[in-house]
């Protein structure tokens, strides 16, 4: 089983220990939400990009965007539930639905963000996690998005930025005693930079979808770093988000 299902189930187990049993998650349609006169308007847009807890606390400091909610999206189970997706048996992939004001950032601007927020040059994993249920993706709610998603994808490849990105390195833990296991990592890190430059690729894997039912997550899954802010920042290091995000992007997230 993955490194996640252990670390993050173990710490979404712990929290909802302490909560009161929640109701059903509802099913949410993907389309956008009605705005009645003199409302601000809005508009929806849909990212995976691994563990929908940092995805969702990363998008919320973005200005413009109004709400983002954690849920998921793609698969073939009527109202799935953490456990099946996290096992990976309905097909679903972990999400992000984001509202957001059209008149202070745009579908483009939230490309370029999210693009910073996750590794684009791997397939069905992000960081520790993986899985299909754990793939970065794009879920076009208009034939609008898809073309600027599909343009956004296509500058990324041709930009040349991700050509020195070397693939995650993975260390069995069997063959090394714990006192060595951190070398281990740093020397095969090293050796995969080495790689990256005799094999450079820059390829984007990130898949670009059409949006289907969006089932929100169950509640304690909802704002989980503001609720539980140690707990979120242990993951989050754990996983190696950051430090990966600081190989890909480099400067370029600051």
């Amino acid at each position: 089983m993955k490194t996640r299902l252990s670390l993050k189930a173990l710490l979404a187990a712990c929290f909802f220990a302490t909560t009161v049993a929640y109701a059903a998650s509802p099913a949410v349609t993907s389309s956008a939400p009605v705005i009645a006169p003199g409302q601000m308007r809005s508009e929806t847009a849909i990212f995976a990009g691994g563990c929908f807890w940092c995805v969702e606390a990363d998008f919320e400091k973005l200005p413009g965007v109004t709400n983002a909610v954690s849920g998921y999206i793609g698969g073939h189970v009527v109202h799935p539930s953490y456990d099946q997706v996290s096992a990976g048996v309905t097909g679903h992939i972990e999400a992000v639905r984001i509202t957001y004001d059209p008149s202070r950032v745009s579908y483009e601007q939230l490309l370029d963000y999210f693009w910073l927020q996750i590794d684009p040059t791997v397939d069905d994993r992000q960081f520790c996690d993986v899985g299909l249920q754990y793939r970065s993706a794009i879920f076009y709610l208009n034939d609008a998005q898809r073309k600027v998603a599909e343009a956004s994808k296509h500058a990324l490849e041709q930009s040349g930025r991700l050509r020195h990105v070397s693939p995650p390195v993975k260390v069995d833990s069997k063959s090394y005693p714990p006192e060595f296991q951190l070398e281990a990592v740093r020397n095969a890190e090293k050796e995969a930079v080495r790689y990256a430059k005799d094999h450079p690729s820059g390829k984007v894997l990130t898949n670009i979808l059409p949006a289907t039912t969006f089932y929100l997550a169950e509640e304690y899954h909802q704002d989980y770093y503001k609720k539980n802010p140690i707990r979120y920042r242990l993951y989050r290091t754990q996983c190696g988000r950051d430090a990966r995000l600081k190989h890909v992007w480099g400067k370029a997230r600051h």
